[in-house]
């Protein structure tokens, strides 16, 4: 992925992720809609989220702990 794309996709993470009691999270749902909107892995929108200190939430699939 180009740094670029990169950067878009963190912006889009960000967007969408919400703070509750001072932890940054990011519903599955979410993250699953990222991916495909940007035509990437799941993985790539969790590595983000790793990057930036965001928690993915109500995960569906027991993934993200």
């Amino acid at each position: 992925m180009d740094a670029e794309t990169e950067g878009r996709l963190t912006g889009a993470v960000l967007a969408a992720s919400e703070e509750s009691r001072g932890k940054t999270r990011l519903a599955c749902a979410d993250a699953f809609r990222i991916a495909a909107e940007f035509g990437v892995e799941p993985m790539a929108v969790a590595r983000v989220c790793g990057r930036q200190g965001i928690r993915i939430a109500k995960c569906q699939l027991g993934c993200f702990r």
